[in-house]
């Protein structure tokens, strides 16, 4: 969504009609509603009618200043001369407009952020989907972002940046040193936060994926245990036996597997007995320590 639309001109550019918005709405349906003025239901001619066509140019015509025209940029709806920009630590790159801005638009704003932190929160603390941001190049995209001076989208964009620094390369790190010093600034940092470096990033990588999927694993698993209407039904009743038994094929794949009811991680039943006792139905184990093989 990001890399199909630039956020700084999203945000600039005013899609709402006024005459269609909320408040609008309200005032004309208040108790004190907007007068309205008279007009005819059909248009006049005189209307549409173009200016007159100038037999002379406005620099040849004595007594007249010369005008000049726009430029086609100028006439474009995507410019603004006074469009406030900031660089990556959040100084102003030009002076800021001497009025305020009311051209913009809030919801654009708004879903952006909400955008930004949303994607935040789902790549938080997990390289393997850090890893796809730096596959796909985010950091080009999130770029524009910075250019924005508003606090809540520098923020969130910042924080996507830090997220990304341990997986990228030297040649990275270089080209966006006032990046990484803006995540110094404006980020609060956690105890022990080693992004900039990282502890063990060759493990880390190693292991992106098959803690992905076992996350994926359990949150299907959950979601065939708590919505079991919804997710299995009749057809899925094979899926939810084969879901049921989830975390006992993990114990077995760890080697605390289940060998029918007899074994226990190599422990008969006789030891059992022996250590305390069987376990009732339902009661937690009151023996001493079982004896574990390889610890």
């Amino acid at each position: 969504m990001f890399a199909h639309q630039d956020v700084d001109q999203a945000v600039a550019q005013k899609n709402d009609r006024e005459e269609l918005g909320f408040f609008h709405f309200c005032h004309v349906h208040s108790e004190q509603p907007p007068q309205q003025t008279e007009h005819s239901e059909e248009s006049s001619d005189d209307e549409a009618v173009p200016p007159p066509i100038a037999r002379h140019r406005q620099d040849a015509v004595p007594g007249r200043t010369s005008v000049r025209a726009p430029s086609p940029e100028e006439t474009t709806p995507d410019f603004m001369p006074h469009r406030p920009e900031v660089d990556e630590l959040g100084y102003p790159t030009a002076p800021p407009p001497k009025e305020p801005i009311t051209v913009f638009s809030f919801r654009n704003f708004f879903s952006a952020i909400n955008y930004l932190h949303i994607m935040q929160k789902i790549t938080r603390d997990k390289a393997h989907r850090c890893l796809l941001l730096v596959q796909y190049k985010s950091s080009t995209i999130l770029r524009k972002g910075l250019k924005i001076p508003d606090p809540h989208l520098r923020f969130y964009t910042l924080k996507l940046f830090k997220s990304q620094v341990p997986y990228c390369g030297r040649k990275w790190r270089q080209s966006n040193m006032r990046v990484i010093t803006a995540i110094y600034l404006y980020c609060r940092p956690e105890l022990r936060d080693d992004w900039l470096a990282g502890s063990d990033i060759d493990a880390e990588v190693e292991e992106a994926l098959p803690l992905e999927q076992a996350l994926r694993g359990m949150t299907h698993w959950w979601h065939l245990r708590r919505y079991k209407d919804v997710m299995g039904g009749e057809e899925g009743a094979s899926i939810m036996e084969e879901e049921r038994d989830y975390f006992v094929r993990e114990l077995e794949s760890m080697g605390w597997g289940f060998a029918g009811d007899e074994m226990v991680n190599g422990i008969s039943e006789e030891e059992l007995v022996a250590a305390g006792g069987p376990l009732p139905n339902g009661a937690e184990w009151e023996g001493g320590p079982l004896p574990l093989e390889g610890w």
